[in-house]
């Protein structure tokens, strides 16, 4: 279940000690912790397919972190995952344990923030329109959407990318980006590796 990186020595001879009995490790940050854990959690899920892995953090940036090296380094669907906070009241965090949401990754800024964008039939108290497009920022929304009562259309997104003023337009003139008309189809297509063939045959600009 482990992809994209081969593990040292140490970090085995750790994990054959943690697959054992209640292990606390202690290393130097950089050293891989991170690593051993997700070693173990393919481990536990090897032997249990059916269980739930809980992973507790300090901070919500660690947790976010947490959350990428299990994409980035282990073979599970992003709906199998799920990311919840003290932000998020205790009552809430049972119904949220049992959500299987895909969670996107929006960029580097306010990671502890989640953003929803959708189709525009789906409205709270939080929710701000922009054309056909609107985007809310609780968690009823989640569990609308588990319930199929949430928008037609969906994605749940942590943080978002910025840029300063002129910045975007001085990467446009220098065609650092490929432009197409908003396409709702596109946005929300459930298959991501999908959304960039797509919106290079839509674009302005033919190379």
């Amino acid at each position: 279940m482990i992809k994209n990186f081969k593990p040292r020595l140490y970090q085995e001879t750790i994990l054959a000690t943690a697959s054992l009995k209640n292990t606390l490790v202690v290393l130097p940050t950089g050293l891989g912790k991170t690593n051993i854990f997700l070693m173990l959690a393919a481990q536990r899920l090897k032997q249990y397919p059916k269980s739930k892995i809980l992973l507790v953090g300090p901070t919500k940036p660690l947790i976010d972190q947490y959350f990428l090296a299990f994409e980035n380094y282990f073979e599970i669907e992003k709906e199998e995952m799920a990311i919840f906070t003290g932000a998020t009241a205790p009552e809430e965090r049972k119904e949220l344990y049992k959500v299987k949401v895909t969670v996107f990754w929006g960029g580097p800024v306010e990671t502890e923030k989640i953003f929803i964008l959708h189709s525009n039939e789906y409205q709270s108290d939080t929710t701000n329109n922009y054309g056909s497009l609107s985007v809310s920022q609780d968690h009823n929304i989640l569990f609308d959407i588990a319930k199929n009562k949430g928008p037609e259309k969906s994605l749940v997104i942590l943080g978002y990318s910025g840029w300063g003023s002129g910045q975007l337009e001085g990467e446009m003139e220098r065609d650092h980006w490929i432009l197409s008309d908003l396409d709702s189809d596109i946005i929300f297509e459930k298959e991501s590796i999908k959304k960039w063939p797509k919106a290079y045959e839509n674009s302005f600009i033919r190379l």
